[in-house]
């Protein structure tokens, strides 16, 4: 076989993959393009601006005139990461929930009383209340956060409230109230976590679901499959006898919406079509399409389930990149998570002091390239694939019909 044709890799690069469209859930939405609360939604609009819609009663539907990367919906406020990479919330502020800290994010989640981020150098910061210890972020270095907390209707039901993370060796860690072990994450490998009051669910990166904590409406029986984005939602006060309970979504490697749990409100029956994100709400869900259209679907209340007439499709150009991977040529010190390009989908990457690309696979199965083109590294060809990994000076992908094709650099590699 010519050598030209052969799959090479660098055996001292370490290869970060992420997925980049963490899953909102019932006031925990992890939210980027389009994120579902109990009565209110909001979405990115192709000028990076927020709009929301739904109830207004504290301001939560008020976005402020900025611009921004990434939105998470809580119980009656809003957080948003701005295109500078700081936080800014809105709406309800009555336990410092809409008072985020100074630095920049690359992920935040919203909750009932509580939310929380990543920062950009990997650690977690969270505000607001912490009557149960969601606040208390273990030691480490994370790649998302997803908070989590109980509708209630006074300030003298505590309700319950947790959060859990998905950290930068892929394992997940869970710390708050764990009544129906919503807080005891299993072992074992993840690309993403979304986290309700009573359960939680994880991919794993073989792209299994895997789900624990409260079933009482089959929430966590997640269905056989692969998928690349899941978001869960909760029940008010699950430990009561309840019309209606928690049920989670997720969008499958072929793009369609499934969903499990609770369908009192239907919604637990998405519309059928391809997506590439879908967040759960109280009583309905909502998702984004891949041909940027924004749809929602559940509880019939058309202040809430139906967007604005004003929220454009979003354009091809800024759909996310699902996956990415990229590797140094000589590594520092640190390690960094940063956003990149205004189509706000995270990725994440080493610091680097030599030359560096990042390449990133799209939901459509092409492949995007930037970063150092020295050797035509972040030069991509044509046609769909279903992985990429970037060496140091080249890049392989595995094309969608099976053969493997790499560009760039061809030298002082070791081969496969």
């Amino acid at each position: 076989m010519d050598s030209r044709n052969r799959i090479y890799i660098s055996t001292l690069s370490l290869l970060f993959i992420f997925l980049l469209l963490p899953a909102p859930s019932i006031y925990a939405a992890d939210g980027t393009l389009i994120s579902a609360g109990r009565f209110h939604a909001c979405a990115i609009k192709n000028d990076n601006t927020a709009a929301c819609w739904g109830r207004n009663n504290n301001g939560e539907s008020s976005p402020p005139n900025d611009t921004f990367l990434s939105l998470s919906v809580g119980f009656n406020f809003t957080c948003g990461i701005r295109t500078n990479g700081t936080v800014t919330c809105w709406g309800a502020n009555n336990f410092g929930q809409a008072t985020p800290p100074g630095g920049t994010f690359v992920q935040i989640s919203a909750a009932v009383r509580h939310a929380c981020g990543v920062r950009t150098n990997g650690t977690v910061a969270c505000w607001g209340n912490n009557h149960q210890g969601q606040m208390n972020v273990p030691n480490g270095s994370f790649i998302q956060v997803s908070a989590a907390g109980e509708p209630f209707d006074n300030d003298v039901y505590i309700g319950k409230h947790h959060t859990c993370g998905l950290r930068s060796d892929t394992s997940l860690t869970c710390w708050g109230d764990d009544t129906y072990g919503q807080a005891n994450a299993p072992a074992g490998a993840y690309v993403q976590i979304s986290a309700s009051e009573s359960h939680s669910c994880a991919i794993r990166n073989d792209g299994k679901v895997i789900c624990w904590g409260d079933n009482q409406f089959g929430q966590i029986d997640a269905p056989n499959g692969a998928f690349k984005q899941v978001s869960t939602a909760g029940s008010p006060r699950p430990d009561k006898d309840a019309l209606f309970g928690s049920y989670s979504c997720g969008v499958r490697i072929d793009n369609t919406v499934s969903c499990w749990g609770d369908d009192f409100f239907s919604q637990s029956s998405p519309p059928s079509g391809l997506f590439v994100q879908t967040s759960a709400g109280y009583k309905y869900a909502c998702g984004l399409r891949t041909d940027g259209h924004f749809v929602c679907w559940g509880f019939r209340d058309t202040d809430v389930t139906q967007p604005p007439p004003d929220l454009l499709p979003l354009s091809v150009q800024r759909m996310p990149i699902i996956a990415a991977s990229a590797k140094p040529r000589h590594q520092s010190a640190g390690v960094g998570i940063v956003t990149v390009n205004q189509a706000h989908r995270m990725v994440y990457l080493r610091k680097s002091a030599g030359f560096l690309h990042t390449c990133g696979l799209r939901l459509d199965g092409s492949l995007s390239c930037w970063g150092d083109d020295t050797f035509n590294q972040a030069s991509p060809p044509n046609g769909t694939f279903t992985q990429i990994d970037s060496g140091e000076d080249h890049a392989c992908a595995l094309r969608s019909d099976g053969t493997a094709v790499c560009w760039s650099r061809n030298e002082k590699k070791t081969a496969i």
